[in-house]
């Protein structure tokens, strides 16, 4: 028979593994959750912002000014609107910091589903590893031959690399989801803002009447 230690050993270590790669998919969870709900609120209606383009651009500043919490792609176009300088190098210098911070704001905790997605399998692998190593020492030591044990000793030990798999596998497809629709958003962004420029500069003789 196994060594009772050994077992116990063996045991706590996939359930303290088990234990942690719950947690990593609980923290996982909420954050597919809150980005759904976060991405959903400010999903960018490309065509909403092009058709007040060129005539209604009085129109789009009062309805944002009149917000009272506005997100951060509204508070992008207010200061294009509002802004004196109507050279487009110089616009793009104000606001690339302006997109920095979006970027930001709209990748918040994603990265941490590609660290828990590879970090789940590592130690689902290290699990596997060590139970499997403990599971073969003791059949050494022991002269344990029976397939029957040896078997239950590695399905324990593969128990963990199932579970790094279930969370990792998850975490990857929703790291890449939200990246993929992150950088649609911020291409409608940078669409909507570079044809609001040319609209003021094309308007630029009228520029006192958007003050």
């Amino acid at each position: 028979m196994f060594d009772i230690h050994t077992i116990n050993s063996g045991s706590i270590l996939t359930f303290s593994i088990i234990v942690l790669l719950a947690f990593f998919s609980i923290i996982s969870i909420s954050i597919i959750i809150e980005r759904f709900i976060f991405l959903n609120r400010f999903t960018i209606n490309i065509n909403r912002y092009k058709s007040m383009f060129p005539d209604k651009i009085i129109d789009l500043k009062i309805t944002i000014s009149e917000k009272n919490k506005k997100t951060p792609f509204e508070t992008i176009i207010l200061s294009i609107i509002k802004s004196s300088v109507i050279n487009r190098s110089e616009m793009r210098e104000r606001l690339d910091a302006q997109f920095t911070e979006i970027y930001l704001i709209y990748h918040k905790r994603i990265n941490l589903l590609g660290i828990f997605a590879k970090l789940s399998t590592l130690i689902g692998l290290f699990g596997t590893v060590t139970g499997m190593i403990s599971s073969f020492n003791s059949i050494v030591e022991k002269g344990i031959s029976t397939a029957s044990i040896v078997a239950s000793g590695i399905s324990q030990a593969l128990i963990t690399t199932a579970a790094g798999l279930i969370i990792a596998i998850p975490a990857t497809f929703f790291y890449e989801y939200f990246n993929d629709r992150i950088d649609g958003e911020i291409r409608k962004m940078e669409i909507i803002c570079s044809e609001l420029i040319s609209t003021l500069i094309d308007k630029s003789k009228n520029w006192g009447a958007l003050k």
